[in-house]
């Protein structure tokens, strides 16, 4: 913005770091592997989904760009004396929200399971004997 305004700049420029980040690498950031792959309707459906309820890292809108790769040209801005002060993985580690489950520490992520599995056996116990009482009053 400040090369801009001195330098009263007329035109479109494009404000990037250099270079692109591979899909590899932005899994690898995000801390998830790769995930099933869905029917595009399904996907935008559950894209959609997921950012109405807050769960999800990229608005509908966005979605196509993340379909396939593509760069953005800064060479115009870097002509006038730019230079970029990030890079792309900064930028994208700073762009997205993290998920809820990855700011837990491990030992609460490990108490959190314990404590769902825990509830998910008492679950299937209590049905369990509701099913045998029921099945035992009718012989």
């Amino acid at each position: 913005v400040v090369v801009g305004a001195e330098q009263r700049l007329d035109g479109v420029f494009n404000v990037s770091p250099d270079g692109w980040v591979p899909g590899e690498r932005v899994r690898e950031l995000t801390g998830s592997s790769l995930r099933m792959k869905l029917p595009e309707r399904v996907s935008e459906v559950w894209s959609s989904l997921q950012w109405r309820f807050q769960r999800g890292p990229i608005p509908p809108g966005l979605r196509p760009y993340t379909r396939s790769p593509w760069v953005v040209a800064n060479d115009r801005l870097k002509a006038h004396g730019w230079a970029p002060t990030v890079t792309n993985e900064q930028a994208y580690v700073e762009g997205t929200e993290a998920g809820w489950w990855t700011m837990i520490t491990p030992k609460r992520r490990q108490e959190l399971s314990l404590g769902a599995m825990v509830a998910g056996l008492v679950a299937g116990l209590v049905a369990g004997f509701s099913l045998w009482r029921r099945w035992r009053r009718r012989r």
